[in-house]
């Protein structure tokens, strides 16, 4: 149950959307969110 507490905050900053699919939950990235995990990629290598 802890993962969808971090989906859900991160829904709630705009850094991933979610919709039902066949009674299912699905996140995606947003843009912004893929743009914070640009900057994560690139810290994560220095």
């Amino acid at each position: 149950q802890a993962v969808y507490q971090h989906l859900r905050d991160l829904e709630k900053r705009g850094y991933v959307e979610s919709r039902r699919l066949d009674g299912r939950r699905m996140y995606e990235l947003t843009e912004e969110g893929r743009q914070l995990l640009k900057v994560f990629r690139v810290l994560s290598r220095r």
